[in-house]
């Protein structure tokens, strides 16, 4: 167990004063050297300087996983994020894509009726004979 001492001996004290560090867990606080830090840090204390700044902060077990877990989900959020904007840019190349095909398409469909309308007019169109009992009879 270490011994902590709140009495200082004048010149001895004030000059050890800036390698010192405060080691906090639960409710108690402690002035240690900083060479003690790791020793300290290896208990789960929580080490600031003397002015109260953060050095390390001990952090729990079960709050390491839960900080881990929160990680992966920003990642896994991240991941799908991207993903979903590359889904976007592709189904706006296919929607782009899709409109010139049926443009095309429309295109196609007027040449063909064009193209049908000048060829029944270019081309004359049959005759027909009309048959009657009557003159087929007289033929013979």
């Amino acid at each position: 167990m270490i011994k902590v001492t709140g009495a200082c001996y004048g010149s001895l004290c004030h000059g050890m004063e800036e390698n010192m560090l405060k080691a906090r867990k639960a409710n108690r606080v402690l002035k240690i050297p900083d060479e003690k830090k790791k020793t300290y840090i290896a208990l789960g204390y929580t080490i600031t300087d003397m002015d109260g700044n953060m050095i390390h902060e001990h952090v729990e077990p079960s709050e390491k996983l839960e900080q881990a877990e929160i990680q992966d989900l920003k990642e896994k959020l991240e991941e799908a994020s991207k993903y979903a904007e590359n889904a976007d840019k592709k189904i706006e190349d296919l929607e782009k894509k899709n409109a010139e095909a049926e443009k095309e398409i429309q295109d196609l469909k007027a040449q063909i009726a064009s193209a049908g309308a000048t060829e029944q007019a270019a081309t004359p169109a049959p005759e027909t004979k009309k048959t009657t009992k009557a003159s087929s009879k007289a033929e013979k």
